[in-house]
């Protein structure tokens, strides 16, 4: 799975950017849940490649982008910072998952980091797998069935609507 597309339903797509196996496979069960596809990017290069080449053609971009924060943090913030600095794909939705065992301090400096380069939501990441997947799926209701976006037109050089 990793670097692929899971072809889940039509209510959206989210691209996932840096998780482990497991945290994909539960943030995939609770997306499958709510009819919503994950695109995975495994690395920083392939999120970037690929925003950027959807950014500059007409592929799709995602609805939503999830950065993993927990493994390798200061990646994911480079991802949050390409995507907020770009003309065209600074509009785009980001969350960031992060590690809710880490030192108090160490958390909160990352979430401020994460808030300070332009992410629009933080989700603790639970311990079990279970509980991570019921979490994701609860933040996909909210965001794909209760958050009006932006028109597409901001994601473009084009005149908005």
């Amino acid at each position: 799975m990793t670097g692929g597309t899971d072809t889940g339903g039509d209510g959206g797509t989210v691209l996932i950017v840096g998780a482990d196996p497991r945290d994909v496979r539960a943030v995939s069960c609770g997306l499958a849940r709510e009819d919503i596809s994950l695109d995975i990017a495994a690395n920083v290069r392939t999120a970037i490649d690929r925003l950027t080449l959807a950014s500059e053609s007409a592929a799709p971009l995602p609805d939503l982008v999830a950065l993993d924060l927990t493994t390798e943090p200061s990646k994911g913030l480079t991802v949050l910072d390409a995507i907020k600095s770009s003309p065209r794909l600074h509009a785009l939705p980001t969350i960031a998952l992060v590690d809710p065992t880490a030192p108090a301090d160490g958390e909160q400096n990352l979430v401020r980091d994460a808030y300070r380069c332009g992410v629009n939501g933080h989700l603790p990441r639970p311990d079990d797998v279970e509980a991570y997947a019921d979490e994701i799926r609860r933040l996909a209701a909210f965001w794909f069935g209760r958050v009006v976006l932006p028109p597409e037109s901001l994601y473009t050089d084009s005149p908005s609507v």
